[in-house]
Parts: C-alpha cells; structure tokens; sequence
C-alpha cells in the first residue's frame, strides 16, 4: 500500500495546489491479497497452481481472486461515477478534468476489464503493466455530440505486451453505427452499469 501512496505524493510534488480539486483514499482498489503471512516457498507454490488453474479464478490461500478484486473495483467504478456527476452538476468538475488512479496491477487490470466489460479469456490475455506505466482512457467525440473512452495507442500496447489482445475490445460505446464482436453495455462517458448505479446506494 505503502509504495501508492509514495507514487501519489511524488505526483502531486510535480502539480500546482490549483491544479488538484481533491484527493481521496479508496480501499476497493488496493492490490490483490495474497495472504496474510507469505513465505517465498508457498507464494512459489501457490503461483504454480494460479499458472495451471488459471490467473482470475484462483484464490490465495488467506488471500484474494482476481475475481474478488473485479467486484470491489467493479463498486468503486459505480461510486466513481455518482461522484462525478454530483460533481459535474455543481460545476467542480468541467470538461476538462481528469481523474487520476494510482494503484496496483491487478486492479488497473479489473478497472479496465469492467469498464469496457471484457470476458475473463480477454483478462487472460493482459499483461501486467511495468511500475509507474501510465493506462489512459482518452475520452472522443464526433460531431454530433456523442462522446465515448477509449485507450490511448500507448496504453494498449503496455497491456498487450504478449500482443494477444483485440483492439476493437478497447473501446466504451462509440458513435452511431459502430460495431464490435461484442455488445458493449455503456454506451456513452455517462454510463457504466445501471444496475451498479442502483445498488451503490
């Protein structure tokens, strides 16, 4: 936890105090537990099982899944985006406001896995992204007024590093008239999961 916190602190070192609206500790997106006392011996063991059971379903023993760290972040996504609204509809944040997120790999990995709702085969095939690589979600628009995320070049080239990924996956909603493979559930920068939306209360 200790080396987030010391990577958000050099980050705010390099900003000006009128660049930064607030800043907030989350707990939902702390690293993946992977037991409470590990000795070299069982974390070998328990990495040969995850390798052969497979990375998002196992649990360490005392510890996590990355399907546990996927529901967690998957309600902080949903506090994230009530929060911003609430925001947004009070005018602190504008158009141009970026949200920053410094964390771990695995939970980057399950934010972006939830955001544009990719299967745990898609998971499979991400790589765990290099210390201090920055993952960004660039928002676009068209002329018409519809906006939607998607991955910079740079960041899907740091999580493709096996070069296994699609990148039609990478993308929220779009404008009217895109397809991908798949049935994308958000459709714009406003939405998330509504269902997410109802029971973060």
């Amino acid at each position: 936890y200790r080396r987030a916190r010391d990577t958000l602190d050099l980050i705010l070192a390099e900003l000006d105090e009128g660049q930064v609206i607030g800043v907030r500790e989350e707990p939902r997106i702390s690293e993946q537990q992977f037991g409470n006392f590990q000795t070299e011996e069982a974390m070998r063991r328990a990495k040969a099982e995850r390798a052969s059971f497979g990375r998002f379903y196992y649990r360490f023993p005392s510890g996590e899944s990355a399907l546990d760290v996927y529901s967690r972040v998957s309600s902080f996504i949903a506090t994230m985006y009530r929060d911003a609204h609430q925001m947004s509809e009070s005018g602190v944040l504008t158009r141009e406001t970026s949200i920053v997120i410094v964390s771990h790999g695995l939970s980057a990995r399950t934010f972006i896995m939830r955001w544009f709702q990719l299967s745990v085969d898609d998971f499979e095939l991400m790589s765990n992204q290099p210390n201090a690589s920055l993952i960004v979600l660039d928002k676009q628009a068209n002329e018409k007024g519809d906006e939607w995320y998607q991955l910079t070049p740079e960041s899907f080239s740091v999580l493709n590093a096996c070069g296994q990924m699609d990148p039609e996956h990478m993308r929220v909603g779009g404008p009217p008239g895109y397809e991908s493979e798949r049935d994308l559930v958000a459709r714009d920068a406003g939405r998330v999961d509504a269902d997410d939306l109802e029971l973060d209360g």
